[in-house]
């Protein structure tokens, strides 16, 4: 691997999930707009369904990634690569095709019991949800095709195509909404076309790229491989259908006692604090397999020094952006929707959603160490605590405080992730220094935007003029991540030593 690879892939994953984000933020109005809050409920019910194999995708898809990195990092074991894939690869797509099409089988059922439509029928209703079992059955193996090609240090490429399908999915779509019919029914019958295509380029793609002697006729079904993977899938399972599990009940739980009108409203407030991951999520999907790598190539000393480098600078993005939104949040909101009614309703969720994301995005380093070495106890132990206690609580505070009490549980789970961090470092990296790490990684990058950001809510006038407003918190947004990294070791070494800080190891 070159010496910048990296800081090319984390680039790569970056620009990736930036293009993605910006061109949600665009298309959001448009499909508000032509098909209504009404049915951007229904399609956020989309997004709740999405979340049904999550647990098997992300259990499959990290192994993938983690065993591709691993065995290609080594010569002797490269060839086994293609037989743990073709392993996998047909039991996954079995799994998704049988779920995909149960989903589409019970639309009728979900349309009548679970939804509660206001302007559209039943039958509206029901022939939607049967497209989005349908969509469902091949998007789901997206991700396990893009995890190979990650594992396989084949970012760019994966970013790329994202890009790519992303812009013909969301932008395509807007198109049909306008000129053609703005249906639910042409929504994702174009959404589903496009999945097609772009799981299809990715099949392709990464049995191009598998080692030359395992290609897609040479690779093999492979009972060792897969038995010597088992335990990894199994904890990366339980964590992620405990995860999901606390992500999404707070959704089920609204789209089931809320009217959808409200449903919406919450779920537009999640889909704008989702931005925040523009800015964690490239770390995450960049480095697991590096972290993998370095931990076969037994590179401990290197392994550390990535891992902390790295989580300054996430720091460094995260914190200032959602303090940002937090103390601007109906500005913001405004800036997004254009409406002044929408945004009373959405920027009290947001706020406590941001908060929620923020502290999740700080996690996200030390979960790609945990898949890396393979130790998940923690994590799963803190799942299942907050599991046991969520839906009685959002039953209690649901009657007495709303909808704001629902959002307000993400918050409160991200919070309490934070404090099992020493346990994490105590068992992979004993070397780090608990409250040395509390000092660098959150308290200094937060004073300077925090104090920015509470100076300018006070002496700030109220502006009219819309390009002003984004002007400022653009250069708020800026601002406040120039200072907080000026509060970082990483700048500290730079300013020192006089020479670029030693981030992107080899």
């Amino acid at each position: 691997m070159s010496k910048d690879s990296s800081k090319i892939h984390v680039m790569a994953n970056f620009c990736n999930k930036a293009c993605s984000g910006i061109i949600l933020l665009i298309c959001v109005p448009f499909y508000l707009k032509y098909l209504g809050i009404e049915a951007y409920g229904i399609t956020g019910f989309y997004l709740l369904l999405s979340f049904l194999l999550v647990p098997i995708e992300a259990a499959i898809g990290a192994t993938i990634n983690r065993q591709m990195a691993q065995l290609t990092a080594v010569e002797n074991t490269r060839a086994e690569a293609a037989d743990l894939f073709r392993s996998l690869e047909g039991v996954y797509w079995f799994i998704c095709l049988l779920v995909g099409l149960s989903i589409s089988y019970l639309s009728n059922s979900i349309a009548y019991n679970w939804v509660h439509p206001v302007h559209f029928s039943l039958t509206e209703v029901t022939q939607a949800v049967i497209l989005m079992g349908i969509c469902l059955s091949f998007q789901w193996p997206n991700s396990l095709y893009s995890s190979g090609l990650m594992g396989l240090q084949k970012q760019l490429l994966v970013s790329f195509m994202q890009i790519f399908f992303t812009f013909l999915k969301s932008i395509g779509v807007i198109i049909v909404l306008i000129f053609i019919d703005p249906s639910l029914r042409a929504f994702f019958t174009w959404q589903l076309s496009i999945i097609i295509l772009h799981t299809l380029t990715l099949a392709i793609l990464l049995w191009k790229y598998m080692p030359q002697d395992r290609g897609f006729f040479g690779a093999r079904f492979c009972r060792k491989l897969l038995k010597q993977s088992w335990p990894f899938i199994f904890q990366t399972f339980f964590n992620t259908l405990t995860s999901t599990c606390i992500i999404s009940l707070d959704k089920l739980f609204i789209s089931r006692y809320a009217p959808l009108e409200v449903y919406g409203y919450y779920i537009l407030a999640y889909n704008l604090s989702n931005g925040l991951y523009l800015m964690i999520q490239p770390f995450f999907y960049s480095l697991f397999p590096r972290f993998s790598q370095l931990i076969a190539q037994k590179k401990f000393v290197d392994l550390y020094q990535l891992y902390k480098n790295y989580s300054q600078v996430v720091a460094v993005l995260v914190l200032p952006l959602a303090i940002l939104c937090v103390c601007f949040a109906n500005e913001l909101v405004f800036v997004w929707i254009r409406n002044h009614q929408m945004t009373e309703k959405v920027a009290p969720i947001l706020r406590l959603f941001i908060l929620g994301t923020a502290c999740n995005g700080l996690m996200s380093l030390p979960l790609a160490l945990q898949y890396s070495f393979g130790w998940l106890k923690a994590i799963i132990w803190q799942n299942i605590i907050t599991l046991t206690l969520l839906f009685p609580i959002m039953f209690l505070l649901y009657e007495k405080l709303g909808v704001l009490a629902i959002a307000s549980i993400w918050f409160i789970h991200n919070v309490c992730s934070l404090l099992i961090l020493p346990i994490i470092h105590r068992k992979l990296i004993p070397e780090s220094s608990t409250n040395h790490w509390v000092k660098e990684i959150y308290i200094l990058p937060l004073i300077a935007p925090l104090a920015l950001n509470i100076l300018a809510m006070h002496f700030l006038p109220k502006m009219e003029s819309l390009y002003l407003l984004i002007t400022v918190l653009s250069c708020l947004g800026i601002g406040s991540i120039i200072f907080s990294f000026c509060l970082t070791s990483v700048f500290r070494d730079w300013i020192r030593k006089g020479s670029s800080p030693r981030i992107f190891l080899k």
